[in-house]
């Protein structure tokens, strides 16, 4: 992910947290950092790194003490898959890294102390599948400063318009290893969102192609530094920082960049999730211990 928050550090806290069960989107540390790349320890405790078999690597978001959420593309099988039909990945070809802000991806793989085990994997299919997808793990996380949830909103209605993507996505440094030429430091972009006409004329704009934006997608886009998400960021959060309440929600899953997205070819393209509060009701349904706060998003 090319993508860089916005200089120095102006201001840290440490909140008091006491991590009740139904406790989401409370950050340890809050910072509020200028022309910076990398994203402070602890800031978001709920991020998760995925590492396939096939060594792609996708983020995820811890929704509960057992569930990821992360995108459907990041679970699927790619030797077994043809064409329209998409066959998912045994959960034993994938591990889970959380807690921490830098993890080299072949650590995830080679280090039992690093890597989580996955019992299960559950895809939306309801009206056709959509990317979006639950990882759950076999054993449930203990939470701490440096692990926690984030909130999942109750529907699709929210206000909201400048947001934060999160991820260990390419950020173009290295090629000698493609499948692993992802971060290893955890990276955020501030964006903006904008509606689905904006971002059809944005595509159209930037990548040159007509690309209509589904009602069940987001659009976010960074006009100040024109980064986007990349490969490695799939999956990972677009954040919301709820001002009635101050906690950070999952509003989308990130699932599609525009063409070299670790490169100045497609800079200030807009980047696309799948909507989260359109999925609510699959989220709780499966991730049963999944906190909304007390506000309505």
């Amino acid at each position: 992910m090319q993508i860089i928050i916005t200089s120095l550090v102006l201001l840290v806290s440490i909140l008091p947290l006491a991590y009740s069960e139904c406790d989401c989107g409370l950050q340890p540390v809050v910072t509020r950092i200028y022309d910076g790349k990398k994203v402070q320890a602890n800031k978001y405790p709920w991020m998760a790194r995925l590492l396939m078999n096939d060594m792609t690597s996708c983020t995820g978001t811890i929704i509960d003490r057992q569930n990821i959420l992360t995108a459907d593309h990041c679970v699927i099988d790619r030797k077994k898959s043809k064409g329209n039909v998409k066959v998912a990945l045994n959960p034993s070809q994938i591990w889970v890294a959380v807690g921490k802000t830098r993890i080299a991806p072949k650590s995830i793989l080679l280090s039992g102390k690093d890597s989580l085990k996955v019992s299960k994997i559950t895809r939306y299919h309801e009206n056709g599948i959509k990317d979006i997808a639950i990882v759950t793990l076999e054993k449930p996380l203990t939470f701490s400063s440096s692990v926690s949830p984030i909130c999942v909103p109750k529907d699709h209605n929210g206000n909201f318009t400048q947001v934060i993507a999160a991820g260990w996505g390419d950020t173009g440094t290295t090629k000698v290893l493609p499948m692993l030429d992802t971060a290893w430091d955890l990276r955020e972009s501030q964006m903006t969102y904008i509606d689905e006409p904006e971002c059809e004329r944005e595509i159209e704009s930037k990548v040159g192609a007509r690309r209509a934006v589904k009602y069940y997608e987001l659009c976010a886009i960074d006009r100040v530094k024109g980064h986007n998400i990349c490969q490695g960021d799939s999956g990972g959060p677009l954040m919301w920082l709820n001002p009635e309440d101050g906690r950070w929600y999952v509003i989308g899953v990130a699932a599609l960049a525009f063409g070299e997205c670790s490169t100045q070819l497609h800079r200030f393209a807009p980047s696309i999730f799948t909507f989260v509060g359109l999925y609510a009701n699959f989220i709780r349904k499966t991730a049963t211990g999944t906190c909304p706060s007390k506000e309505v998003v």
